[in-house]
Parts: C-alpha cells; sequence; structure tokens
C-alpha cells in the first residue's frame, strides 16, 4: 500500500514544463555540440539535469505524460522554440 502511494505521489516527478523545455533545448544543443562524442553528449546532459535539479527518469516520465496529448505537445514545442530563439538572441548558442 505504501509503494503504491510513492508511486501515485511521485507520478509527476518534480519537473515542471518550463524545466523540461529548457532540459529538452539545451540537451540537443548538446546533442549537437558534442556530435563526435558519446560520452561528451552524456556527460553534458547530466550537468544539464543537475543544472535544473532533476533525474532523467522524471524529465522522460514528463515527456512521457505528453505523449498522447496533442495540445500539451504543441504548447511544449512552441516553448521550446522560443526558448531557442531567446538563446540565439542573447547569443548563449550560435
Amino acid at each position: 500500500m505504501t509503494a503504491a502511494l510513492l508511486i501515485i505521489s511521485n507520478c509527476g516527478g518534480s519537473i515542471d514544463e518550463d524545466k523540461a523545455v529548457k532540459i529538452y533545448v539545451e540537451s540537443a544543443i548538446a546533442e549537437e555540440q558534442f556530435s563526435y562524442s558519446a560520452d561528451s553528449v552524456k556527460s553534458r546532459k547530466g550537468k544539464i539535469l543537475k543544472k535544473y535539479q532533476t533525474t532523467r527518469q522524471d524529465y522522460e516520465a514528463y515527456l512521457k505524460n505528453l505523449e498522447y496529448d496533442e495540445e500539451k505537445w504543441a504548447s511544449f514545442f512552441k516553448r521550446a522554440d522560443e526558448y531557442l530563439t531567446d538563446l540565439k538572441k542573447s547569443e548563449a548558442i550560435k
């Protein structure tokens, strides 16, 4: 019974759309920047998750929850595009 309550209470994890968007975009950038080295990509993604104080499992669970909701996916990708545009404008990425 206790285990079931823990699973239910942790279903959403400790991640919200804002964090998920930033992790998604920054991870995509890392994949592009470090495409020559899988180890570098893995290391950078770990640092990104740590920066946003979440786990890979919580991040993946968040994305999985969006899987069957077109409206939520649309919102997520719109925000991801806006975040990427903001990073480009601030010259945080080139």
